[in-house]
C-alpha cells in the first residue's frame, strides 16, 4: 500500500468455495477486497462469517493480504459455503450453508467503513438473498460506487431501477445481462442501464471473449483477453471489478480501464489459488 493510496469498502459476501480441489476464499466482497488490496487499496470489507473454523481461516486469509476486517460481523453457526464447478468455462454454484444474512443488522459496519472512503463495491446478492440496498441510501456514501449485479434469479423491475439510482458503475456478466434485458424488454441491456438513475458506465464481462465498456453516449471498447479458455474462472469477475474500481478512481481512460481489469482478471485465471487449511468444513 502508497501513501495517499484511495479507500476502498467492499460490502457483501464472505464464502467458502468448496471444489474438488479443496476449500478456498469466495464471495464478491471478500473477493474483491482481496484484490483491492493486492492491487494497493486501502481494502475495507463489510460483511459475515460464522463462529466456526472456516471462518476463522477465511478470516485470517484476508488479514495476511492486507484487507480491513473490523467492520465484518460474527453470527453463531457455520460460515457461508458454496459447491464450485466449472461447466463450459463458466462458473457454476450451488449453495451450502448459509448465514441467516437477512438477520444482521449492517447499519451501522457499513456506516463506520465508508468514513473517508473513495469507493463503494457492492453485490446485489450475498448468501442468496437480496441486500438491504435502502440501506445505501441512509448512509453517506462515495463519489464512486459500484454495483455488480450478479443476478441470480430474476428480480423486480422496481429494484432494478432502485440500484440504478444508487450506483454509478453497473458490473454484469453475460448470463446477467440476458436476464436485465429480460426484465427491461430490451435487446441491449447496457444501454438501457444507462438510462436509469446515475448509472454512468456499465461493464459487461464475457469470460474468455472478454468484456466491453458502455458509457453514456455512444463510446464502446471491447478489448478481448490473451486466454483461450477458463479453466479456473472462478472470481475473475472480482478480479475485473476490483482493478476496474482502481482505474476509475485515478480517472483513466475507457481503452485504459478495460485493459487494466483485463489484465487482473487474466493473472487472476492464470493464478494457482491457495487452499484455506481447514479441518472439516459445514457444507
Amino acid at each position: 500500500m502508497h501513501p495517499g493510496a484511495p479507500t476502498v469498502v467492499c460490502w457483501g459476501e464472505l464464502v467458502v468455495d468448496l471444489s474438488p480441489d479443496g476449500a478456498f476464499l469466495g464471495g464478491t466482497a471478500a473477493n474483491v477486497a482481496r484484490h483491492a488490496a493486492t492491487l494497493g487499496a486501502r481494502a475495507r470489507l463489510v460483511s459475515a462469517t460464522g463462529d466456526d473454523a472456516a471462518g476463522a481461516a477465511a478470516l485470517g486469509a484476508l488479514a495476511r493480504l492486507g484487507v480491513d476486517l473490523e467492520h465484518v460481523l460474527c453470527a453463531p453457526g457455520a460460515t457461508a459455503t458454496v459447491h464450485v464447478g466449472v461447466r463450459d468455462g463458466q462458473p457454476c454454484y450451488r449453495a451450502g450453508a448459509r448465514l441467516p444474512w437477512q438477520t444482521l443488522d449492517f447499519s451501522a459496519p457499513l456506516a463506520g467503513a465508508l468514513a473517508g472512503a473513495d469507493a463503494l463495491v457492492f453485490a446485489l446478492f450475498a448468501q442468496g438473498t437480496c441486500l438491504d440496498v435502502e440501506l445505501l441510501a441512509r448512509v453517506t456514501a462515495p463519489r464512486l460506487r459500484v454495483c455488480d449485479l450478479n443476478l441470480r434469479r430474476d428480480v423486480p423491475r422496481a429494484l432494478l431501477e432502485r440500484v440504478a439510482e444508487l450506483a454509478h458503475v453497473i458490473q454484469l456478466d453475460a448470463t446477467a445481462a440476458e436476464r436485465v434485458g429480460r426484465i427491461l424488454q430490451t435487446p441491449d441491456p447496457a444501454r438501457a442501464l444507462l438510462e436509469l438513475g446515475s448509472v454512468e458506465l456499465v461493464a459487461v464481462t464475457n469470460g474468455a471473449r472478454g468484456a466491453r465498456l458502455v458509457r453514456r453516449g455512444a463510446e464502446r471498447v471491447s478489448r478481448p483477453p490473451r486466454i483461450a479458455h477458463t479453466a479456473h474462472a472462478v472470481g475473475a469477475g472480482d478480479a475485473f471489478a476490483a482493478a476496474m474500481t482502481l482505474a476509475l478512481l485515478a480517472r483513466a481512460s475507457s481503452e485504459d480501464v478495460l485493459a487494466r481489469a483485463l489484465e487482473h482478471a487474466l493473472a487472476h485465471v492464470e493464478s494457482v489459488p491457495e487452499p484455506l487449511r481447514i479441518a472439516s468444513v459445514q457444507s
